[in-house]
């Protein structure tokens, strides 16, 4: 999502501030300023290290613990936090089955940039993950990311724009259990009537392919409205900010 993207490109600029100001000061541009800077660079080092820290996606338990995810140059990705996708697998681990478990359940990941949180879902125990990306570079190096963990038969990439695809299934019995909603900001903003994003959720409600007692994961600004009412066909059970990051989870199940 965007309030994630603008966070990582605060952080980058911030980086840049600050590896100017230490390179300006090891240059003898500011005297007084690179007094205090170590002679051996170990606080231009730590920047560096600190922001290539902070940019690393990979996935963060299960079988693939600790592998590292290949992201396209550029900004079309929206990364998500280590602590905050940890915070949401904790969720979903303590509704679905047990903390930092995920049963093997069928997910969709739409909006899926690199695949993050779907391929988290797979190494923690779900079984198919199907994931939705429009942008022909990102979806390339999400399937890498899954030929990396050896995952090919676990996951499939749909190249598609998200708001126009057909989600009907010729087997019923197929439905997803679990769905990731990461929309871009611009698309978060409101989630009232009519909107792309509550289309979207009207859809994915009433073409039957959802699993009775699926659960929806809807990342969204902490700005946006989003409440027990937005969405008619969904219950809200969850929500929780991280900054300017709200996470929602919603049951399809008690829904009449």
């Amino acid at each position: 999502m965007e309030n994630g993207m603008a966070r990582m490109e605060g952080i980058h600029g911030n980086f840049c501030l600050c590896l100017g100001f230490a390179s300006a000061a090891r240059g003898k541009r500011m005297p007084g300023i690179r007094a205090s800077i170590s002679q051996d660079s170990r606080f231009f080092n730590f920047l560096l290290w600190k922001f290539t820290f902070l940019c690393v996606m990979r996935i963060i338990a299960g079988k693939w613990r600790g592998i590292r995810l290949l992201s396209p140059p550029g900004t079309q990705t929206r990364p998500i936090l280590d602590h905050v996708k940890e915070a949401v697998f904790n969720i979903l681990g303590a509704k679905l089955a047990e903390p930092g478990r995920i049963p093997p359940c069928r997910v969709l990941d739409l909006f899926a940039g690199t695949g993050s949180l779907g391929l988290e879902a797979l190494s923690r125990g779900a079984s198919f993950c199907t994931f939705v990306e429009k942008h022909r570079a990102t979806a390339g190096r999400l399937r890498e990311n899954l030929q990396n963990v050896k995952a090919g038969e676990l996951g499939e990439v749909r190249v598609a724009d998200v708001l126009k695809m057909s989600f009907t299934q010729p087997n019923p019995e197929e439905g997803w259990e679990l769905v990731f909603l990461d929309p871009p900001y611009d698309l978060a903003r409101s989630f009232d009537s009519n909107t792309p994003i509550w289309r979207l959720v009207d859809r994915l409600c009433s073409e039957a392919v959802l699993k009775p007692d699926a659960t929806v994961v809807l990342r969204h600004p902490r700005k946006t409205d989003c409440t027990a009412s937005t969405f008619e066909q969904l219950q809200l059970v969850d929500q929780r900010s991280y900054g300017e990051m709200t996470i929602s989870v919603f049951d399809f199940s008690s829904v009449e």
